[in-house]
């Protein structure tokens, strides 16, 4: 769990200014789709990196949504 969450970062990097608009710039390193998260790095030992995948393997678990809500 630590390991993710130091892992996957929205930070502030700066901002951008065009004509008289200031906007903030993002930097987003959380992986775009779940199978990306068995590539994140754990650790460290003795010189060889560990990541999630030779730990664990990460999965979409969800099952689809198959209700329908009208208001």
């Amino acid at each position: 769990m630590n390991a993710i969450n130091a892992q996957s970062v929205i930070a502030p990097s700066g901002t951008m200014k065009i004509d008289r608009f200031e906007y903030a710039i993002e930097t987003n390193s959380a992986p775009s789709v779940i199978a990306e998260l068995n590539n994140l790095p754990v650790r460290t030992i003795n010189g060889a990196m560990i990541y999630i995948r030779d730990v664990a393997h990460v999965r979409d678990g969800s099952p689809p949504q198959t209700n329908i809500v009208r208001g």
